[in-house]
């Protein structure tokens, strides 16, 4: 049963890894959906004070979002080389950030 307990988290990685990837088309080329999405945000935080933070240049643009994706996606992918395990585990913080705010933002 131990060897191969390793299976589970490795087909986790891969599957979390090919969402992010496959999102990073439309963040990155600014695709009209990705537009209406951080409109709306940038609105809704300009509505509490905190204009632009959402926008192309803001903190927590699509680009920037994006890049963390592509971080945790890579992190993953590699933390699936034995010797770079520990790697998965800052992927996997990095993931669980980026769906915890995509979860409470949508």
């Amino acid at each position: 049963m131990k060897t191969y307990a390793w299976i589970i988290p490795a087909v986790l990685s891969g599957f979390v890894s090919l969402v992010f990837i496959d999102s990073l088309r439309y963040k990155f080329i600014d695709h009209p959906k990705t537009q209406v999405i951080f409109n709306t945000l940038n609105e809704w935080a300009g509505s509490l004070g905190f204009q632009g933070i959402f926008s192309h240049a803001g903190i927590f643009s699509q680009y920037v979002i994006g890049s963390a994706e592509l971080l945790a996606a890579a992190l993953l992918l590699v933390g699936l080389i034995p010797t770079w395990r520990t790697l998965s585990a800052y992927g996997a913080f990095i993931a669980f950030c980026i769906m915890s705010g995509a979860v409470f933002f949508h």
